[in-house]
Order: C-alpha cells, then sequence, then structure tokens
C-alpha cells in the first residue's frame, strides 16, 4: 500500500510541474534553438527564402570589428544599468511597504497608473481616430 501512494505521489509532482516544464519549453527552449538553427541561414525574417550559408554569419560577426563594441555596451549595460534599476525598484518597493504619511499617496500613484491605462489607451485611440478622419475628410472635395 505504501509503494502506491509512493507512486501515486510522484504522479501528483510530475501532474503539477508539468505545465511549468512545458512552458519553459514551449516559450524560452525552442525561441533559443531555433535561433541557433536561424543562424546558420541568411533568412531575413520576412521572406520564405531559407538558405544554409554555415559558419558564415559568424565569420562576418568576427570580421566586422563591431564585436568589440557589442561586447562592450552589453557588459555597461549589465554593471550599471541593471544594478541601478533593481535598487530603484527596491526603494518604490519599500515606499510602497512603507507605513506613514506618504504611503497612502505612494500607494494610490502606483495604483492609478494602473487603473488608468486601459483608459490612456482608449482615449489615445478615439484621439488617433478623430484625426485621421480629420485628416482624411480635409482632402475632400465638396
Amino acid at each position: 500500500m505504501k509503494i502506491k501512494d509512493k507512486r501515486y505521489r510522484q504522479l501528483t509532482y510530475f501532474m503539477f510541474a508539468l505545465p511549468a516544464v512545458l512552458f519553459v519549453a514551449v516559450f524560452m527552449l525552442y525561441p533559443v534553438l531555433m535561433n541557433v538553427v536561424y543562424s546558420f541561414t541568411d533568412w531575413n525574417g520576412i521572406s520564405d527564402a531559407v538558405h544554409f550559408v554555415g559558419l558564415l554569419n559568424y565569420q562576418k560577426i568576427l570580421e566586422s570589428g563591431e564585436l568589440g563594441i557589442v561586447i562592450r555596451n552589453t557588459l555597461l549595460f549589465g554593471i550599471l544599468y541593471l544594478p541601478i534599476l533593481n535598487a530603484v525598484s527596491l526603494l518604490l518597493a519599500c515606499l510602497v511597504k512603507a507605513s506613514g504619511r506618504s504611503a497612502g499617496f505612494t500607494r494610490s500613484f502606483f495604483t492609478s497608473r494602473v487603473c488608468l491605462r486601459p483608459r490612456s489607451w482608449v482615449i489615445s485611440g478615439v484621439c488617433c481616430m478623430i484625426q485621421t478622419m480629420a485628416s482624411s475628410i480635409k482632402y475632400c472635395k465638396a
């Protein structure tokens, strides 16, 4: 009886983990693998024509001289921007979590931005529609 319970528990754990594993496989591993495959082709991302070029793309990258600039920019991004972004995010989280006079203002400020965002999409969409209609009417001759 204990062996059956153990198998049932293991199956339960597996079934709970399966959606996460599938999500990672479909939305993370598959695109990475396809990028590796497409790096050996001359596909531009739009056309249907895909031709295998082998290591020619990598040879072009090494010969172009831009690789050093790309590596430098990536390192600067990782060393400077990401810690600053994390520090600001931590500060804002502490402000939202804090209690005191400014806590209510801070919470309402961040909540109002989230609540008003869909309304701003509608307003900007209506404004664009009106502008498009007005510009098309302006060129019409009566």
